[in-house]
């Protein structure tokens, strides 16, 4: 958390695997060095991350009651991720194929992220006039 506040970054996420055990102690931790705890889940299948939900607002809850599902088996852990209102997603790239359709549309809480040690294999799209 000192390298956070180091770097003068205003916030930062804790996205615990299939749980949520560090968010109390990593929420303290960053309010006592002036840092806006991010809360989040990363629902993996096995070590297969499946999609990341970072809480905003009341999402914290909303995120818990999916995982809560997923746990007690009400609900399968899918590739796209649930309606969620007060969350963002971050699908994996990696995982795009396994949303479905090529022209793929994104809700307004919805995102693509990808490791930066990866960004040089993006495809390149050649652009058509219609």
């Amino acid at each position: 958390m000192s390298l956070a506040k180091e770097q003068s970054l205003s916030s930062i996420a804790l996205t615990d695997i299939n749980n949520t055990s560090g968010c109390i102690d990593f929420s303290r931790l960053a309010e006592q060095y002036g840092v806006q705890p991010v809360i989040g889940i990363d629902f993996r299948e096995g070590i297969d991350c499946r999609f990341i939900g970072l809480a905003k607002n009341k999402g914290f809850a909303e995120l818990n009651s999916y995982l809560t599902d997923i746990i007690n088996k009400r609900k399968q852990l899918t590739y796209q991720a649930p309606d969620f209102y007060s969350a963002f997603i971050i699908y994996p790239f990696s995982k795009l194929s396994h949303l479905g359709d090529s022209k793929l549309l994104l809700k307004n809480n919805e995102f693509i992220g990808i490791h930066a040690s990866r960004i040089k294999t993006l495809p390149i799209f050649k652009m058509v006039e219609v």
